[in-house]
C-alpha cells in the first residue's frame, strides 16, 4: 500500500487543521515548522497502517 492509497483528502485537511490549531497561539509561524508538525503527523499515520 503506498502512502497516498491510505490518506484520504479529509486526512491531509485533519492533519492541517491539527497543525493551525497547535500553533493558533504563534503570530509567527514558520513554514518549516509546519512542514515538520504535517511530516510527523503523515509518519504517526503510516505507522498505524504497518
Amino acid at each position: 500500500m503506498s502512502i497516498s492509497d491510505s490518506l484520504t483528502e479529509e486526512k491531509l485537511q485533519k492533519i492541517l487543521v491539527n497543525v493551525y490549531q497547535k500553533d493558533q497561539e504563534l503570530v509567527d509561524v514558520k513554514v518549516s515548522d509546519v512542514i515538520e508538525d504535517i511530516k510527523l503527523q503523515l509518519m504517526s499515520i503510516i505507522e498505524m497502517k504497518e
